[in-house]
């Protein structure tokens, strides 16, 4: 058998295995990265803008979120019970009201600060969205 292997090598009639190649990035991965790179482009402006709409309310305004022991109302009243206490409300957020905190406490009423953040999460948004959509479809370019 060897002789026979040896022969057919010589005469050519035996094709080379091709050297695996390096992977490219599967097309789905460059739509996440393009993704990505739209909502960078389309928000990065937003960093050089101040306050707007109810922001002033909600941020420079709102005692409740100058200070970590206005935390527990976060949990027991409504979302502008800071802002409007004697109002009856309807919207309970504690996680927003602990989000502005966050924000306040790292930024003050700087307003790039509170831009930048809200980029970076709209950009794990979107990084969560493609990744969910990988793991339910099990497609990398649907997801994308």
């Amino acid at each position: 058998m060897d002789e026979a292997f040896t022969k057919a090598k010589r005469s050519g009639r035996l094709k080379r295995r091709a050297q695996p190649r390096e992977k490219a990035p599967p097309i789905g991965w460059w739509l996440l990265g393009l993704a990505l790179l739209l909502a960078v482009i389309g928000y990065w402006p937003t960093l050089r803008y101040g306050f707007v709409f109810d922001d002033v309310q909600q941020i420079v305004e709102n005692p409740a979120i100058k200070s970590w022991s206005s935390l527990p109302q976060y949990f027991t009243a409504h979302v502008g019970a800071g802002i409007f206490p004697e109002a009856k409300g309807s919207f309970y957020r504690p996680a927003f009201l602990l989000w502005l905190r966050l924000n306040n406490a790292l930024f003050g009423v700087a307003p790039l600060g509170w831009h930048l953040t809200s980029l970076l999460v709209h950009l794990c948004a979107i990084w969560m969205f493609f990744l969910l959509t990988r793991k339910w479809t099990g497609d990398v370019l649907v997801a994308g």
